[in-house]
């Protein structure tokens, strides 16, 4: 695994850490984040994958969705937002 690849796996873990440890993050939203980092992994390990296997969908959708939530939490859960921020760093890294 590339130098890349395995920083945005440790990033996906720390995030899922931070949500998991964060009792004031809770419902529909906690289940949103929780969600999308299953939807980056699975995304990830399809980018792992020689070229002609891989679909991804359009980088944009989860780049907005990331940025998204990078607003929400800004104020409320400052280290989550930076985990958000390093995530959309590491998958446009690896082109995704």
């Amino acid at each position: 695994m590339s130098e890349k690849l395995e920083k945005l796996h440790e990033t996906l873990a720390t995030l899922r850490e931070q949500l998991q440890q964060t009792e004031e993050i809770a419902g529909p939203l906690k289940s949103s984040l929780t969600d999308m980092i299953d939807h980056i992994e699975e995304e990830v390990n399809a980018a792992e994958k020689p070229p002609a296997v891989a679909e991804l969908p359009p980088r944009s959708s989860v780049n907005d969705r990331l940025s998204e939530a990078v607003l929400e939490f800004e104020e409320s859960h400052p280290a989550v937002a930076k985990t958000l921020h390093k995530l959309i760093d590491a998958l446009a890294q690896i082109g995704i």
